[in-house]
């Protein structure tokens, strides 16, 4: 079959979040006809029933297992490794705090056959409160974008929901493993443009997803030291080692240095960052 998509997501302890994520998966309306689509779901670890919640509600998701160690980006590489097995014609990355519009597969797909399937589709999620952007597309020099109606390049992206076809997995790939929780979605992106594979936004919002906390608990000036400390080795902070790598691979051992330096004196003197944020205000 040559429309057939494998949707991956992955989670860990947010049941009803999962719940209202597939729910609005699988209300999904197509403009001209209907294409199946596979859910992939990994559960790492969770302790809050929510893979029993799932198989009652939603019994044709395939739920693959991980022991609460992978985070984001390699449970996405494990359910993406699971899918490979079977050939799709396209793979969706989808968050399970995104909840999707009922067009927005249509929409994807639509920008994907304007694209001849030979580009990355992002699709960009707003924030049900205000409407403002929230995760999406995002533009070396400039942010996030907005959609407008027509598919607009960026240069890397958020994975809350992006559309890769056949083609460029096959030349890509998965995810890199060697990142556990972020980064990994910016590396794809960057590593498909070094292939030569373009990267668009889809022409409107695709659905709802919260921003999360601007500022993360390792380096807020409101945190003392010790706490910081302890949340910058979890793997849900920036891993020093783990940024190096992206770093190095895509702007050179110099920047990776100069960054892998800033990032410890973040942690030690936040209110650095602070004062040099009000001056730039």
């Amino acid at each position: 079959m040559d429309n057939n998509i494998a949707v991956l997501i992955t989670c860990h302890n947010r049941a009803i979040k999962t719940i209202n994520c597939l729910k609005a998966l699988y209300a999904q309306q197509f403009a001209e006809t209907s294409i199946p689509f596979d859910a992939y779901l990994v559960d790492d670890g969770s302790t809050d029933n929510t893979s029993q919640l799932v198989k009652e509600n939603f019994p044709e998701v395939k739920i693959v297992y991980g022991d609460g160690s992978l985070f984001w980006n390699r449970g996405m590489h494990l359910a993406w490794s699971e899918a490979a097995k079977k050939k799709y014609a396209y793979y969706v990355w989808l968050n399970d705090d995104t909840i999707l519009y009922a067009d927005a597969f249509a929409d994807l797909l639509h920008c994907a056959k304007i694209t001849n399937r030979n580009a990355i589709i992002c699709g960009t999620t707003q924030s049900a409160k205000t409407g403002a952007v929230t995760y999406g597309g995002r533009l070396v020099r400039g942010g996030l974008i907005s959609p407008n109606g027509n598919i607009q390049p960026c240069d890397y992206f958020n994975g809350n929901c992006v559309l890769i076809p056949k083609k460029v997995f096959e030349a890509i790939g998965n995810l890199d493993p060697v990142f556990n929780h972020a980064i990994g979605d910016w590396d794809y992106g960057l590593r498909a443009r070094k292939k030569g594979f373009l990267i668009y936004v889809s022409t409107d919002f695709v659905g709802t997803c919260e921003k999360h906390e601007s500022i993360s608990k390792w380096c807020s000036p409101d945190i003392p030291l010790k706490e910081r400390m302890i949340a910058f080795k979890s793997p849900l902070a920036v891993n020093p080692q783990q940024y190096f790598k992206f770093d190095s691979r895509h702007n050179g051992y110099f920047k990776a240095s100069v960054h892998f330096i800033s990032i410890h004196l973040r942690l030690l003197f936040p209110k650095l960052w602070t004062i040099k944020k009000s001056h730039l205000g």
